[in-house]
């Protein structure tokens, strides 16, 4: 099975491996995405607004952890990250 290997391009680090997907498996991904999109679209509002509303306080609980990894993929340093989110 074919993996992905992302490197850091600051210090050579592997950030991330992921098996890649055959192109019928990525037609599969697109076909539910697809999918969902129309259940989505059929979701109340308030349940939307709610189901956004946890993501944003899952993103804002893992606010450290999610810029740190999104740090090293960019390849930039760590101490130019700033943790101090300005919506919490």
């Amino acid at each position: 099975m074919a993996t992905q290997k992302v490197f850091s391009p600051s210090d050579g680090s592997l950030v991330a491996e992921r098996i890649t997907v055959s192109p019928a498996e990525l037609e599969q991904a697109v076909q539910r995405a697809h999918a969902a999109q129309h259940e989505w679209r059929q979701t109340p509002l308030a349940e939307r607004r709610q189901r956004i509303e946890a993501a944003v306080q899952f993103m804002l609980a893992h606010a450290d952890e999610i810029g740190e990894e999104l740090t090293r993929q960019m390849g930039r340093p760590i101490r130019y990250t700033p943790f101090d989110s300005p919506w919490s």
